[in-house]
């Protein structure tokens, strides 16, 4: 009835899932709520597995149906790819991180790279 699990074989699955349901989703967490005091890291965290559960699938979706792409690895991960560059440009432009043209700031309203969110969170 129980079987033996290897952790060394669930630890790429582990890694690979983090990366598709975690990462890209955390990056339009902070695309759409950059300043530190807009969500906790719960909340955080929760609208991050949101994002990713979401926007990824409904993209590749999307690909598939609209430009005939097939859906595999690569297509999925190019996905995944795109969504990820896509919201941490966002992010860049609306902490002043990096310029922008004009018409972009009233697109993506700007927030001080003080008040915003580190890209990378402290854990404790």
């Amino acid at each position: 009835m129980w079987q033996e699990v290897d952790l060394f074989a669930i630890l790429p699955n582990l890694v690979v899932f983090a990366l598709v349901a975690i990462v890209p989703g955390y990056f339009w967490t902070l695309a759409f709520y950059p300043e530190k005091n807009s969500l906790d890291r719960l909340e955080r965290f929760a609208f991050s597995m949101v994002f990713s559960i979401t926007f990824t699938p409904m993209l590749v979706l999307v690909e598939n149906v609209i430009f005939r792409i097939p859906v595999n690895f690569f297509s999925v991960a190019t996905t995944t790819l795109v969504l990820f560059i896509i919201s941490l440009l966002i992010y860049l432009v609306r902490t002043e991180r990096i310029s922008a043209p004009k018409f972009v700031n009233r697109l993506f309203p700007r927030v001080k790279k003080e008040d915003s969110v580190k890209i990378v969170p402290k854990l404790f």
